[in-house]
């Protein structure tokens, strides 16, 4: 029995001592060793059939597996596979490694689109306005992935539209016919612009590292001018065939500044090239209620009549105050950085 124990022992030696570790690449081939060291970028190992020879050393990436001589794997394909899926996203390498904290700067430029007539909600006739330009500065920092506060500052201009007020009075309604024509009116216009610094709440939704929908909801202050408007234009005033009165005119409007509350929400769209550099594609709505008075004097021209010339002096017109309730869509594109 005791002579069945020592074979058994010496058989267990000899195939212990013929294990090697098997070194499975990258190029299909299987190399016996015996391993040394593993480090982080290369390995270190010995040839099993000399292993009183030189150490030799490959890199890591271009091994697939290790297979020990006690049996245990290092599987380094399946590794690099989990940390391409569960290592760091460009969205935590955008925003900071891997606190996912971080800033967000985009400047941005395209087109502003008003809604309909500015002077809803008063009985003021119409005032247009056509597509203008609106530019932008968006600075954002963000607590997580996915929340942030931000900043944003900007403007947009917009021409001015008066084909409204000449369509309504020019011919003058005829409501006292045959009495009071007004004919040749001619509108000389500025443009609208207006500046806004906004403040809010911005929640980040990522579809993959590249790709995300940045919506945002702003509120603060805007600031409104009014476009310089000079009209020229003819009034007749018939009281009788012998007393027929012709009159030309000028009337100028006092361009003023308005400031306040204005609100937007926006939707940017972000492509990401790198962690740092990306496009963004942008659409807004913007609004603010601008509570306008106008300042509007008339220029009569002398009539020769020296009655008349006394009467018609230069006077405001008795013009009611009105809100502007100015509602915008901007449209755009920029960049999206993130130093």
């Amino acid at each position: 029995m005791r002579s069945i124990v020592i074979l058994f022992a010496i058989l267990l030696g000899g195939l212990s001592s013929s294990a090697q570790d098997l070194l499975y690449l990258k190029d299909w081939s299987v190399v016996k060793v015996k391993v040394m060291t593993i480090g982080e970028d290369e390995i270190e190992y010995k040839r099993y059939e000399n292993q009183e020879g030189p150490t030799y050393t490959i890199r890591i990436k271009d091994v697939c597996r290790i297979e020990f001589e006690n049996g245990t794997v290092e599987n380094y394909c399946q590794k690099k596979e989990k940390k391409a899926s569960s290592g760091p996203t460009m969205r935590e390498n955008v925003m900071g490694a891997h606190d996912t904290e971080g800033w967000v700067i985009s400047p941005s430029m395209g087109m502003g689109i008003p809604l309909g007539d500015l002077t809803k909600g008063s009985d003021f006739v119409g005032v247009k306005a056509a597509t203008g330009l609106n530019w932008n500065l968006d600075i954002t920092y963000f607590l997580n992935a996915h929340v942030g506060i931000g900043v944003k500052g900007g403007g947009i201009h917009m021409s001015s539209d008066a084909d409204a007020i000449v369509d309504e009075i020019n011919p003058i309604p005829d409501n006292i016919p045959g009495v009071v024509t007004l004919g040749d009116l001619q509108f000389d216009n500025g443009g609208w612009n207006i500046y806004y610094g906004l403040t809010g709440v911005h929640v980040d939704l990522w579809f993959n590292d590249v790709h995300d929908l940045d919506i945002a909801i702003l509120g603060g202050f805007s600031s409104v001018r009014e476009p310089s408007t000079m009209a020229e234009g003819s009034l007749g005033i018939e009281l009788g065939i012998l007393f027929p009165i012709n009159l030309t005119f000028t009337a100028e409007n006092a361009p003023d500044v308005y400031n306040q509350f204005a609100y937007a929400v926006d939707l940017n769209y972000n492509f990401h090239f790198t962690e740092y550099v990306g496009l963004r594609i942008y659409a807004g709505y913007f609004r603010t209620d601008a509570e306008i008075t106008h300042l509007i004097n008339i220029y009569p021209d002398p009539t020769g009549i020296s009655q008349i010339d006394d009467f018609l002096q230069v006077f405001p017109a008795d013009l009611e105050p009105r809100t502007y309730k100015m509602q915008i869509i901007n449209l755009g594109i920029g960049l999206v950085l993130t130093p």
